[in-house]
């Protein structure tokens, strides 16, 4: 979890406030984690702590038993009070902005909690932001339910402290009670406490309204069939497991069969059929495909065979049909030609007779054919030429594609034959394969047999089941009426047991989680002390959470030997161990946390605990505590710092960038 910002309206000492909280990162890439509050007494350093607490609890930060007048009275009391003169404001809101991971996702978070002073009650809103998004996956009803599991409220002593915690752990000369609370709180065992507190309230309330348990017969009974079932029930079982390891065997039988058959070419004895009708057809095909190609041989085919000669016949045809055609055009034209002589002789003029004769002479030299030398070779018809040109035509262009189409089919068709003969002669002879397939067709029965007395087993076991499912509720049902009527004493030894679970891992848990808290305190205490061997071992008493400890001398060390400083350097590292067995990542904010210690553990606190105790930590401190010399130390670590100053004339507390002696124009990266 990392806090973003924190804003006030009208709360406390602050009229309105907001701080960003977020850490850095230096220009040497350090993480810079801390963040710095310094403030004179009176100035509102607490009521930040104080405020945060309220934004994340509610009235649950005020303490489990608190009053809800007393919580109305305690939020009436933080509205901020303005000077005489200027009204008072009636709303207070305080709103924390954080990220974490929830559902295994890094979700951003803002809680605004307001309230309003009407006069005769306080009305208090919570209000959460998810993602920009107002609308959680549940009710609002439940939205403190959701912040308390986010930081619970044992937790959050440990991580969210002031001074006055560390005094309460250092001035306890008794070693352990604000200890126990710590230690409760982080291993719940205030619950687990609650918890057996209502058993024995419970274990006393049935003692007074048990008066004896009647009829017992009749459970008896019920449970002896109860137990005849399930005797039953188990020999059903060993029965079905028994035939499954018989299934199992003869399953191994089969496969060892099919193996043999398999080398033995029984494969190829179980496609028989097939391959006989494969070949069957393949035959058919080849005989069909063979006579196309007797009756293509019959027609076409030879003449595909001369291509040029063909063609030479069909260029011989084409001259003889075009000679045919121009000598019936020169007939027709002689024929005519009388005609138009006379015709062109009325035109001219009756003595011009030379002019006629030329016309007549033109004509007949541009129209009339030349006599052909060219004797015909074909002397046959037009209609048997034109039939002579289209079978050459066939024969040269479509018998060749025909023929080698028919070739491939009759090849493809051969290699199919010489594979399914090949595959015929390979299988093997039936009095070799018949005992096998024999065997292997009872193994199959022999299986299927054991197969239906296995789903009988399985539905008869199935009816035991239900038989004693059944029973059992009868014996519920009578022991819940005799419980009722007469007394509870099943139910009580129940709650026995329970209370002595409860108690058993209460103590599981202490015994382990006080183990890791003693590691983690000496570490933590060897690094917070001027003194390298004043605690040799630390030992943390899982019933009385005591504190014993010795120094390298083995000599037992009292608290009570402890100085002031010590006292609370105890305090702050057993803290911090109790932070680091949580295991959770909060960020740390601390009030005051300096009050008692001297120069040289204040070095210490300065330099080993605030810059590593978390990712990041939120220190309230008056310039006595954190002083130039320990300001100095935090620097490099230092995310930024805020001033809190109050001013007398407006009477609220302003917030100006930097520290006591650092002003706002200073830079920390």
């Amino acid at each position: 979890m990392i806090f973003n910002g924190l804003e006030l309206r009208n709360y406390g000492l602050f009229r309105k406030a907001s701080f960003d909280l977020r850490p850095t990162q230096g220009t040497d890439h350090t993480l810079r984690n801390i963040i710095l509050f310094g403030g004179k007494n009176g100035t509102g350093k607490t009521t930040i702590l104080e405020a945060l607490r309220l934004c994340l609890h509610g009235w649950r930060s005020r303490g489990v038993r608190v009053r809800r007048k007393d919580y109305e009275q305690f939020l009436r009391s933080k509205i901020h009070r303005a000077r005489k003169g200027t009204p008072s404001p009636t709303v207070a809101s305080v709103s924390l902005d954080f990220d974490h991971i929830h559902a295994g996702k890094r979700r951003r978070f803002r809680v605004t909690r307001k309230w309003h002073d009407t006069g005769r009650n306080v009305e208090e809103h919570l209000s959460i932001n998810c993602d920009d998004q107002d609308d959680l996956e549940f009710d609002q009803n439940h939205w403190q339910e959701f912040l308390i599991e986010l930081v619970p409220l044992g937790l959050a002593q440990l991580f969210f402290f002031d001074g006055e915690k560390i005094q309460a752990l250092a001035d306890d000369e008794a070693g352990h009670f604000e200890l126990v609370n710590s230690m409760k709180a982080l291993l719940g065992l205030d619950l687990t406490e609650r918890l057996l507190a209502d058993l024995a309230i419970y274990l006393r309330r049935q003692a007074r309204r048990s008066d004896g348990v009647v009829g017992e017969e009749r459970v008896v009974d019920l449970q002896d069939r109860i137990d005849a079932a399930e005797l039953e029930t188990r020999r059903l079982h060993q029965q079905h497991a028994q035939l499954k390891t018989r299934v199992g065997g003869i399953d191994k039988r089969i496969s060892e069969t099919e193996r043999r058959v398999s080398f033995e070419g029984g494969s190829f004895a179980q496609h028989r059929e097939e391959l006989l009708s494969r070949r069957s057809a393949a035959e058919a095909i080849r005989d069909h495909l063979e006579e196309q190609t007797r009756a293509l041989a019959a027609d076409l085919l030879p003449f595909s065979l001369i291509p040029e000669r063909c063609l030479a016949l069909h260029r011989s045809l084409l001259a003889e049909l075009a000679q045919q055609d121009r000598r019936a055009a020169a007939r027709y034209l002689e024929e005519h030609m009388r005609e138009v002589s006379v015709a062109v002789a009325r035109l001219s003029a009756p003595d011009d007779e030379e002019l006629a004769l030329q016309v007549r002479s033109v004509l007949t030299a541009q129209l009339l054919p030349q006599e052909e030398t060219t004797k015909a070779n074909h002397p046959i018809g037009p209609e048997l030429t034109g039939r002579l040109l289209r079978g050459i035509e066939v024969a040269t262009q479509d018998v060749p594609h025909v023929a080698e189409k028919l070739a491939n089919k009759l090849e493809d068709v051969s290699c199919e034959l010489a594979l399914v003969q090949r595959a015929l002669n390979r299988a093997p002879r039936d009095d070799i394969l018949r005992p096998l397939l024999s065997e292997l067709a009872q193994l199959h029965r022999d299986r299927a047999a054991m197969g239906a007395d296995a789903g009988e087993l399985k539905e008869e076991i199935r009816l035991r089941q239900v038989e004693q499912t059944h029973l059992q509720r009868k014996v519920h049902r009578e022991r819940l009426r005799l419980s009722e009527a007469e007394g509870t004493e099943a139910r009580t030894r129940l709650t026995v047991n329970v209370q002595r679970a409860v108690s058993d891992f209460a103590v599981a848990l202490k015994c382990l989680k006080v183990d890791e808290i003693g590691r983690h305190f000496r570490r933590c205490f060897d690094t917070l002390s001027r003194k390298d061997d004043l605690l040799h071992d630390v030992e943390v008493d899982p019933e009385t959470f005591q504190v014993r400890f010795c120094d390298g001398a083995g000599r037992t060390l009292e608290k009570t030997e402890l100085s002031a400083g010590e006292k609370q350097i105890y305090a702050i590292a057993m803290l911090w161990a109790l932070a680091l067995t949580s295991r959770r990542p909060f960020p740390f904010l601390i009030d005051t946390p300096l009050g008692r210690l001297d120069s040289d553990h204040r070095a210490n606190l300065v330099r080993e605990y605030f810059p590593f105790v978390s990712h990041q930590v939120v220190v309230l401190s008056t310039d006595t505590e954190i002083d130039e010399a320990c300001f100095r130390d935090l620097l490099p670590y230092l995310a930024r710092a805020y001033h809190l100053k109050f001013d007398d004339k407006c009477g609220e507390t302003q917030v100006v960038d930097g520290y006591f002696w650092l002003s706002e124009e200073n830079d920390f990266s």
